[in-house]
C-alpha cells in the first residue's frame, strides 16, 4: 500500500515484474497504468539502483525480430554461469529497442542489434558492444570490464610496471583496441634492453608491435635473448608480422612494402620454414592482387621452381587463372599450360581452360570450338560444367551474330 485514503486503496508494482502485477491486481477494481513514464522509468531506475548498490550497469537493446538476439538470449543469457555473474554484480536489464522509444534510449543511438552497454556503477560508460557475442566471449568480457576501473587506476599510478600495464592492456584490448596498441607501444620503447625478455613484455610484444612501428620492431627482431629464450614463439611473431606488413602492402598498394617483406624474409630465414618459397608466394600474391605488369613473369617463375610434370595440377592452375583474370598476357599463358598437356592426355579440362581463354580474348568461335573439343573426353564431374558454359557462349555467339547460333546443329556439323 502506498496511500491510503477512505474508500480506497492503492498498490503500487513494476510491471515489468509480472509477479509483482499479478499480486497488486488481486482483488481490484480498478488499474491506472502510466504509460507515459513507465518505459523511460526503466532505465532511469536500473542506473539509480546500480549506483545505489555499487553494481554494474548491464543494458542489453534486442528486438524480437532479430536471430543474433534470439541466439543470445537462449545460448548465453540462459546459461547459468552466465545468470550468476549478473545477478551477482549486475543490475541486468533487456530493452525491446522496438517498443521502447523513450529519449533515455534514443539516447543511446542504436542502430545494430543486439547491442550490449556496460556501465560502471558511477554511470560512466565501460563498453559498447555491438553484435552477438558466443558465451565464452561474453563472460571473459564481462568479467575482465568488473575490472576495469581498478586496473586502470593501478595503470595511472605504475605506468612503468610491467605487471601493471599488462594487466590494464589485457582488458583494455577489447575495449579500446587502438588506444591499447598506443599504450603499449609508449611503454615498450621505453623497456630497457635487458628487460625485453621479461614474460611479460615479451606477451606484450607478441600482441601489441606491429611492423609499421619500424624501430620499435627492428629492435624486437634483432634482440638475441628473445630469439634464444622463445625460439618457437619468436618465429611465430616474427612471420605473423611479416604477414601483416605483407596485407598491409597490398590495402595500400605500396610496392616499397613488399621489398620489405622480402627483405625479413630474407634476414631471418633460419626462422622461417620455406623462406625462398613465400617471398615469391609474397611478390606473387602482391602482383595478382594489384594486376602489375611482372605478374606472368612471376608465375612462369613459380611454375618453373615448383611446377610438375603432373596433369592434374598444371590444369587445375590454368583453370584458376582463367576463371580469375580477364587481361591477355595471363589468358595467353594459361592457355599455354593446357597446350602443354594435350600432346600426352588430350583431357576436357585442357580444352575448357582453352575455351574459356579465347571467349574472354573474344574470340567466340575459337571458343567454341575449343568446348566442343571438350565434349569428347568428358567426364560425370566435368560435363555439368561444360553445359554450363555452352549457354554462356552461345548466347555471347547468338549476339555476336544476327542470324544467331543452333548450338546442336553447330555439334552435328562439327
Amino acid at each position: 500500500p502506498a496511500t491510503e485514503l477512505p474508500g480506497i486503496r492503492w498498490q503500487r508494482c513494476d510491471l515489468f515484474s509480472r509477479l509483482q502485477t499479478e499480486r497488486a491486481l488481486e482483488c481490484g477494481d480498478y488499474a491506472v497504468y502510466l504509460v507515459h513514464s513507465m518505459l523511460p522509468a526503466r532505465l532511469t531506475q536500473a542506473r539509480q539502483q546500480a549506483k545505489s548498490q555499487g553494481k554494474f550497469l548491464f543494458v542489453d537493446v534486442y528486438t524480437t525480430w532479430c536471430k543474433p538476439c534470439k541466439e543470445m538470449e537462449q545460448q548465453v543469457f540462459a546459461l547459468a554461469e552466465a545468470g550468476q555473474l549478473l545477478n551477482t554484480h549486475f543490475i541486468a536489464i533487456r530493452i525491446d529497442a522496438d517498443q521502447d522509444k523513450s529519449a533515455q534510449v534514443n539516447a543511446l543511438k542504436v542502430t545494430a542489434y543486439p547491442t550490449m552497454f556496460y556501465f560502471h556503477p558511477d554511470g560512466k560508460t565501460l563498453h559498447r558492444q555491438e553484435g552477438a557475442l558466443d558465451a565464452a566471449a561474453f563472460l571473459e568480457l564481462t568479467q575482465g570490464l568488473m575490472q576495469f576501473r581498478e586496473l586502470e587506476s593501478a595503470y595511472e599510478k605504475n605506468k612503468d610496471k610491467a605487471e601493471a600495464v599488462y594487466n590494464y592492456l589485457q582488458v583494455l584490448d577489447k575495449v579500446n583496441s587502438k588506444k591499447a596498441e598506443l599504450l603499449a607501444f609508449n611503454y615498450l620503447k621505453d623497456v630497457p634492453e635487458k628487460k625485453l625478455d621479461e614474460t611479460l613484455n615479451w606477451q606484450l610484444v607478441q600482441r601489441f608491435v606491429q611492423p609499421t612501428q619500424r624501430v620499435l620492431f627492428n629492435r624486437v627482431i634483432a634482440h638475441k635473448e628473445l630469439q634464444e629464450k622463445y625460439p618457437a614463439e619468436f618465429a611465430a611473431f616474427v612471420l605473423k608480422s611479416i604477414q601483416t606488413l605483407k596485407a598491409r602492402a597490398i590495402e595500400l598498394q605500396k610496392q616499397a612494402l613488399i621489398d620489405e617483406c622480402i627483405v625479413y624474409l630474407n634476414d631471418y630465414k633460419a626462422f622461417i620454414p620455406k623462406s625462398d618459397s613465400l617471398q615469391l608466394f609474397f611478390q606473387l600474391e602482391y602482383a595478382e592482387a594489384l594486376q602489375t605488369e611482372n605478374l606472368v613473369p612471376l608465375l612462369k617463375q613459380y611454375r618453373a621452381q615448383y611446377g610438375t610434370n603432373d596433369i592434374d595440377a598444371t590444369l587445375r592452375m590454368a583453370y584458376d587463372l582463367v576463371q580469375d583474370h580477364f587481361r591477355k598476357d595471363v589468358l595467353l599463358f594459361a592457355e599455354g599450360l593446357a597446350d602443354e598437356t594435350l600432346p600426352r592426355q588430350p583431357t576436357a579440362l585442357a580444352y575448357l581452360v582453352k575455351a574459356i581463354a579465347q571467349e574472354r580474348l573474344g574470340n567466340f568461335k575459337v571458343a567454341y570450338a575449343n568446348l566442343l573439343l571438350s565434349y569428347q573426353n568428358a567426364d560425370e564431374e566435368i560435363t555439368p560444367l561444360i553445359n554450363e558454359y555452352e549457354k554462356k557462349l552461345s548466347t555471347l555467339l547468338a549476339n555476336e551474330f544476327a542470324e544467331g547460333v543452333n548450338p546442336a546443329s553447330m555439334k552435328s556439323h562439327d
